[in-house]
């Protein structure tokens, strides 16, 4: 599969969400009225990158314009991803999450940042899923360094079925048109690590990042089950 890099650019925080949304996703209604069925623990795929013994976790926290979400962090899927790479390594991620089911109106997405301490202002790359898709699996790409860093990702997606309990998964290519992947120079052609998936009819509705306290080193999904809840 050919490698593609998304253009990358200085990061500034205030505008973030256009960065990060506006060339990612094209915004079609829902076609399901599907949600998270019951409230947890979910299970979380194993890693694909480096295992550091050190980890973040993140879930939908707050809604563009830095108020609470609305309605439990559960409810929302995963859509993008910004990594920001300083000299350090990539010591940030920037998540954009959809709300299940409802609007897919940009004010009404979730958001949530994990970053490392002394993280400043880097160079940031953007993957993501289009439109209503959501995100089932994930990879990532390492360096071949004596610690590791995460150098690439790409997101895989889901249609969520009409019947608001299935999911389909989606035949992205991972080429710069759908942006889905990005590679960093750092990215070796034999560092992508393994693909880690959901559960069949299941969606990412969290991110968990491996880090060695410098860089983030690897990523797991948090999974919850779509369907109709009476």
């Amino acid at each position: 599969m050919a490698r593609a890099s998304l253009a990358s650019h200085r990061f500034s925080w205030g505008p973030w969400g256009s960065a990060l949304l506006a060339g990612l996703i094209a915004l079609p209604p829902l076609v399901a009225a599907a949600k998270v069925c019951g409230i947890g623990p979910f299970s979380v795929t194993a890693l694909s990158g480096k295992a550091t013994g050190k980890h973040h976790d993140a879930r939908a926290k707050t809604q563009r314009d830095g108020s609470r979400i609305v309605g439990p962090d559960a409810a929302y899927a995963l859509h993008s991803v910004m990594v920001e790479e300083t000299k350090a390594g990539p010591c940030r991620m920037l998540l954009a999450f959809m709300p299940l089911p409802g609007s897919t109106k940009l004010a009404e997405f979730g958001q949530a940042v994990m970053q490392l301490g002394g993280c400043g202002t880097g160079t940031h790359r953007s993957v993501g899923v289009e439109g209503s898709d959501v995100v089932v699996a994930a990879r990532a790409c390492i360096d071949k360094g004596p610690s590791p860093k995460l150098r690439g990702l790409q997101l895989f997606p889901g249609t969520l079925g009409k019947d608001g309990h299935t999911i389909t998964r989606g035949a992205y290519t991972g080429e710069a048109l759908d942006h889905s992947k990005f590679a960093a120079p750092q990215c070796p052609a034999d560092g992508w690590q393994s693909e880690v998936a959901c559960p069949e009819n299941q969606v990412a509705i969290g991110l968990r990042a491996s880090h060695d306290g410098k860089g983030y080193a690897g990523i797991a999904l948090e999974c919850a089950p779509v369907g109709t809840c009476e």
